[in-house]
């Protein structure tokens, strides 16, 4: 994160390649950002998923709700919007179409080592097939602690405690942890290696986890413009076995 001077943080917009790929590593960046992430998952019993998720990341100066302004704190508002394509052998025929929507709006603290966001999340049952959602309108608390001692590496740890509140009385209710730590390495020349699976448990299923692994290669080709690509494998849980790769194309600090 940039200094804050003693005012409220603003939005930065970077002026290097290695500022941007620096600033790409962080799920706390003080930058505006808008992202497209392309994936395409096998799955082992035959069938296949794609995705395409369109991220925005807005920073403002402001704590959690506008006219707030707080001196070394700043808000971040995250929404992701997927499109899904889903063909599975038990299924009559593809599956194309919106899934669940989520927003995000943290409060932002800036501290020498990095900063803490803490704020609501939502997921709003905005699918247009009951196989790409869950039916379900859930919120709770969204934290991300991000560390920046060490040089040319960011550690972040985030969570998300999910809880359905309204929704279809048909769909099961949902409870489900989403735990993400990342880990960003700086290279020469404006690359870096990430990796940021996320771990999920589901305590309707007695805390049931799935935990994927990753790790990604990106480049910053512009002060704007960056791009990485991501294998990903499930390890255990949902999808076991199941492989994606992931391709993700960013412009900050619009």
């Amino acid at each position: 994160m940039v200094e804050a001077q003693g005012g409220p943080i603003r939005a930065h917009t970077p002026q290097t390649p290695e500022e941007a790929a620096y600033l790409s590593l962080s799920p706390l960046a003080n930058t505006n950002t808008i992202q497209l992430q392309l994936s395409y998952t096998t799955i082992p019993d035959g069938g296949h998923a794609g995705m395409a998720v369109v991220r925005t990341g807005l920073w403002m100066p402001y704590v959690l709700i506008p006219g707030i302004e707080v001196p070394g704190m700043g808000g971040l508002v995250v929404m992701m919007v997927p499109y899904q394509t889903l063909d599975l052998p038990a299924l009559p025929e593809e599956v194309n179409g919106l899934g669940d929507i989520n927003l995000i709006d943290l409060a932002v603290y800036e501290l020498s080592w990095g900063g803490i966001g803490l704020g609501p999340g939502f997921f709003f049952p905005a699918a247009t097939s009951p196989i790409l959602g869950q039916g379900k309108l859930q919120l709770g608390p969204v934290f991300s602690v991000g560390y920046s001692g060490v040089h040319g590496m960011l550690i972040t740890l985030g969570g998300f405690d999910a809880v359905s509140v309204a929704g279809s009385p048909e769909r099961p209710d949902v409870h489900t942890l989403y735990v993400a730590p990342s880990v960003g390495l700086m290279l020469p020349k404006a690359f870096y290696l990430y990796s940021d699976g996320i771990l999920r448990f589901d305590w309707k299923r007695d805390g049931h986890a799935t935990i994927p692994l990753n790790l990604g290669l990106g480049h910053a080709f512009t002060s704007h413009f960056v791009v990485y690509v991501q294998p990903e494998w499930v390890a255990t849980g949902d999808l076991e076995d199941s492989f994606t790769a992931r391709v993700v194309v960013s412009n900050l600090g619009w």
